[in-house]
């Protein structure tokens, strides 16, 4: 037999049955075995790699391909650092365009420049020209004057003039239909444009959390981009989808079939191929933590405020019940402990209206998990989708506005871990990070300033890894197929600089990625 390809190196297969290897064969895209299973075989290529590791490729485990490109290819000012700054840009980006054109401003982070920017402040440096101000976790934007005019009706446009041109979580949808649906052309430069980026962080794998509708979503037909690009073998990594749960509604079916939140044809998670295929159903519980508007049942520090449920406590959890009932797993975006409980409530009733232990619900952040929610996530085998970038880039922020105690209980692990609960390791793109940073925060849990956030819930390296290689394969029920490295799995893998498994937090965040490979194919 002639293999295409046979890898020599530090080989880290995170599988049991064969942890460390020296050699792999490839051959049509998968595995075909290691080591002495290679005895007497050749190959039309050989790849060596004789520092680092060789390592499954990253699942980044919630993400937002389109998002993320949007940001990437339009006015970012993500590395502003002054109100002055990010006027400049958009007096700038003015210069030129046609009257009545919208200016759109990505990677907006309050924080960054002190303070929020006021309407009266944009209007200044675009004058006749509408501008939408994305806050970098999708869930807020601010408008200058010019953009709060075109709002539908008088009481909205007040309300907004009157929080200063902010607007928060699903009315943000009021805005998005003035400058939204995009070209799928567009979608499709944007999603390319991530997929690149996720492949030189190590990144073979994409759970796009939220499409079709919804805060990450820029048109009802975004999937069919999606698509268009795994035609023209232009998307270069496998990913999931995860529908928006508006975007589901019930259908005409037989009394016995029960189908009150899906998709059109029936169709349902799972649906497609290796590539490309649906996944979990998304919906948001609350909104974030950058923007102020999770919901904990204490508030902010310094504060009255303890933010708000996305909508109606009655409306999300009967939403959840009705998706799980159709046959759906669920990822239930909850960030502050409010959240969490109703999502907790909703997941408990669900389980008791249909028992099914097969399912894989999540919790999207689960950003503070209380003791006592951890042996009810335990007893429903739920996952949480984790961001420990977080930790880096926002702990500071975060120990502010959470205060000594509650910041201790910050993006749980090992408590989480201890307990059986699964971490999904993701970087929750456009917001900064990457796998391997993010592992270093898994490990140290420390802030860009070095204040620990979480005491005690390290992580061990394997753990770090797992939780974007075994566990992430795990929630897109594709652990048969990917994940580790094993004969008769897809050949995706990524180098590294470093061995991982002799690594410390700081040289697992110093690590680069020298390459990685999808299909057996060098796509970075």
């Amino acid at each position: 037999m002639l293999l295409d390809t046979i890898v020599t190196g530090n080989i880290i297969t995170m599988d049991s049955a064969r942890p460390r290897a020296k050699r792999m064969g490839i051959w049509n895209g998968q595995i075909v075995g290691f080591d002495d299973d290679l005895v007497g075989l050749s190959a039309r290529d050989q790849e060596a790699f004789t520092d680092g590791s060789i390592i499954p490729g990253f699942i980044d485990g919630h993400t937002h391909l389109a998002t993320t490109g949007m940001k990437l290819q339009g006015l970012d000012v993500s590395s502003e650092r002054s109100v002055e700054a990010v006027l400049r840009c958009i007096a700038e980006a003015v210069t030129g365009i046609e009257p009545g054109e919208w200016v759109e401003v990505w990677g907006y982070d309050q924080r960054n420049i002190g303070r929020h920017l006021t309407p009266a402040e944009i209007d200044e440096a675009a004058t006749q020209t509408p501008v939408v101000i994305r806050h970098v976790s999708s869930h807020a934007c601010v408008l200058n004057t010019k953009a709060i005019d075109l709002l539908p009706g008088a009481d909205l446009r007040a309300k907004v003039t009157e929080d200063g041109g902010l607007v928060f979580e699903k009315m943000q949808d009021l805005v998005r239909d003035l400058v939204e649906p995009y070209r799928l052309s567009k979608i499709e430069k944007a999603v390319e444009a991530a997929a690149r980026l996720s492949l030189s962080e190590g990144v073979t794998t994409s759970i796009d959390a939220g499409v079709g509708t919804g805060l990450t979503s820029h048109s009802e037909i975004d999937v069919r981009g999606y698509f268009n690009l795994q035609q023209r073998d232009a998307l270069g990594i496998r990913v999931q989808l995860m529908p928006c749960m508006d975007y589901l509604h019930p259908l005409k079916t037989h009394a016995d079939d029960y189908a009150t939140a899906a998709l059109d044809l029936g169709l349902q998670q799972g649906f497609g191929g290796d590539q490309l295929w649906f996944g979990p159903a998304k919906m948001w519980f609350d909104g974030g933590m950058m923007a102020r508007s999770s919901a904990f049942n204490e508030p902010y520090e310094g504060t009255d405020f303890k933010g708000e449920l996305a909508e109606d406590k009655d409306v999300l959890q009967n939403r959840l019940i009705e998706a799980h009932l159709s046959g759906w797993d669920v990822a239930a975006h909850a960030i502050g402990d409010y959240a969490i409980d109703c999502a907790i409530e909703a997941f408990e009733e669900a389980q008791r209206l249909a028992p099914d232990k097969s399912r894989r619900h999540r919790i999207e952040h689960g950003a503070l998990i209380r003791e006592d929610h951890i042996p009810r996530l335990a007893k429903l085998s739920m996952s949480i989708g984790t961001q420990p970038c977080f930790v880096t880039f926002s702990g500071d922020d975060f120990r502010d506005i959470m205060g000594p105690a509650r910041s201790q209980m910050l993006y749980r692990g090992r408590s989480l871990i201890n307990a059986g609960v699964r971490l999904i390791g993701s970087t929750d793109r456009p917001l900064p990070g990457a796998p391997l940073v993010a592992m270093k925060a898994l490990m140290d849990r420390k802030s860009a300033t070095g204040q620990v956030v979480g005491e005690g819930e390290n992580v061990t390296v394997v753990e770090a890894l797992s939780a974007f290689t075994v566990n992430g394969a795990w929630a897109a029920r594709r652990e048969d197929r990917i994940g580790t490295l094993a004969a008769g799995k897809y050949a995706d893998w990524t180098v590294l600089s470093e061995d991982l498994l002799e690594a410390v937090p700081e040289t697992v965040g110093d690590a680069e990625v020298l390459a990685t490979y999808v299909n057996g194919v060098r796509r970075y």
